[in-house]
Order: C-alpha cells, then sequence, then structure tokens
C-alpha cells in the first residue's frame, strides 16, 4: 500500500496519515477510490480469524443468539431497518459494495466463495412441513414481493411485451410448446391417452381457492368418456373442478393446456367445435359443464363468484 501523499510503502495508511495530519475520511476525498489497507494485510487478517474461529480461540458475541433471546440482536435489526427506511425516504439508493464485481475482479468475494464452497445450507432436505422457519421465510417473503408489485417498485418483467419484441418471451413460448409436444408424442408412444395433471397449476390454484365456497375441488379422476368427431376417438373427460354439493356441474378452466389453438395438442384441431362437442358429450352423460376463463379469474374473487352464482342459477333453476 502507497501512501499518495508521500509515496511511501505501508501495509496500511491509516496510522501514517497522522503524519501528514490527515484523518481517513479527508484522505478518501482527495484520492478517490483509494485504499486504506492493503489486500494481502486483509487476507492475513480473515485467515487469522478463520484459524481463530476453527480453534475456538475466537467466538462471534452473538453466537447462537435471536431477537428474541437478546435485546442487542433484536435493537441492531431494529436499527438497521430503521436507516434503511430512511435512507429510502430521502430517496438515496443503497448500492452493495459488490456490486459489478466478480470474484476474478476482487480478492474479498473470492475468498468468501471459497469459504463458502464447502458450507451446507441448513435448510438442506428440510421442507416447509418439517421446518417452521421456512414456512415463515415463505410467508414473508410472499407478503414482501406482494407490496412491492402493488406498490409498483416491481413490475413483471414481461408485462407488454410480446414475441415479436422480445427474445425472452419468444424463447419461454418455444421451450413451453417444445416441453407439450415430446409430453403428447411419449403418450402417444405408450398407447395412452394424457386425460389430466396430478396437480394444478398457478392459475387453478387461485381459482380453486375462489370455487371452494361452493364446495369444489381440483379433479384428478375421468368423469365420462364419449366418441369425438373432430379427434377421432373416444375422450375421456376429465374436468378440472368438481363438488359433491353440485355433482352434476364441473367446472371447466380454460386455461392453455387443453383450449388454446397454438398449444401442441391442439394443432389442427377446431377448438370451438371441440368444445362445443365436449358440452354435448357432457350432457349425453348428464352433465353440465361450466366454463371459467382467463379473463374471469383476473377479475378477482368476487367476480368468481357471482359467475359461478349466476350459471349455477341459470342451470339449476335455484
Amino acid at each position: 500500500m502507497i501512501c499518495r501523499i508521500c509515496d511511501t510503502k505501508y501495509k496500511t495508511v491509516v496510522p501514517h496519515l497522522r503524519v501528514h495530519n490527515i484523518s481517513v475520511s479527508e484522505y478518501k476525498k482527495l484520492y478517490p477510490g483509494v485504499r486504506v489497507v492493503s489486500i494481502r494485510l486483509v487476507e492475513e487478517r480473515m485467515l487469522t480469524r478463520k484459524e481463530g474461529y476453527k480453534t475456538g480461540k475466537l467466538k462471534a458475541w452473538n453466537d447462537g443468539l435471536t431477537k428474541e433471546t437478546d435485546e442487542r440482536v433484536a435493537y441492531g435489526g431494529r436499527r438497521a431497518s430503521e436507516v434503511k427506511q430512511e435512507k429510502k425516504r430521502q430517496g438515496a439508493v443503497y448500492i452493495p459494495w459488490s456490486k459489478g464485481q466478480t470474484k476474478e475482479t476482487h480478492p474479498i468475494l473470492a475468498i468468501i466463495s471459497e469459504k463458502n464452497k464447502h458450507q451446507i445450507p441448513w435448510s438442506k432436505g428440510q421442507t416447509k412441513e418439517t421446518e417452521p422457519r421456512l414456512v415463515l421465510a415463505a410467508e414473508v417473503r410472499s407478503k414482501t414481493m406482494l407490496d412491492r408489485f402493488r406498490s409498483g417498485r416491481i413490475k413483471i418483467w414481461n408485462k407488454g411485451k410480446t414475441k415479436e419484441t422480445d427474445h425472452r418471451v419468444l424463447r419461454h413460448g418455444l421451450s413451453i410448446a417444445e416441453g407439450l409436444r415430446r409430453f403428447w408424442e411419449r403418450c402417444e408412444k405408450l398407447g395412452i391417452e394424457a386425460v389430466g395433471v396430478e396437480s394444478p397449476n398457478g392459475e387453478e390454484k387461485i381459482l380453486s381457492k375462489y370455487v371452494s365456497v361452493f364446495g369444489y375441488v381440483y379433479n384428478r379422476k375421468v368423469l365420462c368418456s364419449g366418441y369425438s368427431k373432430i379427434l377421432g376417438r373416444v375422450r375421456s373427460i376429465v374436468p378440472d373442478f368438481v363438488s359433491d354439493l353440485f355433482p352434476e356441474y364441473p367446472i371447466e378452466y380454460d386455461g392453455f393446456l387443453g383450449h388454446n389453438p397454438r398449444s401442441p395438442y391442439n394443432k389442427g384441431t377446431d377448438i370451438v367445435a371441440w368444445d362445443n362437442e365436449r358440452d354435448q358429450i357432457y350432457l349425453r352423460n348428464g352433465w353440465f359443464n361450466i366454463k371459467i376463463y382467463p379473463e374471469d379469474l383476473q377479475k378477482g374473487r368476487k367476480h368468481i363468484i357471482r359467475v359461478m352464482e349466476e350459471r349455477l342459477c341459470q342451470n339449476t333453476n335455484m
């Protein structure tokens, strides 16, 4: 480490600055970006501390303590949060010291990376069912992300973008299409018809919460079958939701997999004609299909409940 004032070499220039009657902050203002401690000294100190922790000579003062068991830890957490919030209100932007740096460009990051390489995460092998901390972490993160979306601080990266304007959207669409194509080809080779999935997708999970007030649950079983003139075979019908309260009125959510004309499974199929024919298959078996569309789901819970009441009243004459 070389002192910029007198060109003298030191491991650290902090004590030496007293000779020039200047503080560290003033020195950094005179020479922006200058280091006051050599990289070699930092590495030596880190290795010394590492050995101390390994041998037990050194121990972190807050080792094993939490916000619930120690007021100092709780105060530190509250103070850090207050400082961050105050800086946000003042318009300051927090920039991490390592932003833009890599292991190759910054030796400290290389040391940290090597240190963490052999560490096993505390949550490895744990699930929300076995570890309550994971449940709490998921709830906090979900609430934080939801608040950020509502406030506009975070925006959906693909909002307003199309396959024509953003290559990432195109790549994502092609990836989904390729996966579906392989799925249906595998089913045909095995001589089986893919009639449903074991678990609901994201949109169906949301809809499941809305329609549960009518006793509807996600369905995994074939409800009825019928010969399709359009598809040229006996097609198994697996509605998305069924209810013991309304057993003759299954719900079909017209999403991407089975109802999108651009889906590989529906290539060359007249979707409108198939939907009408599917309704006829339901009717022949004594069932009345209730359709829910993505635009209904986007309008929220109250709209879904109103739609369900209207369609159930229309069909059952309640």
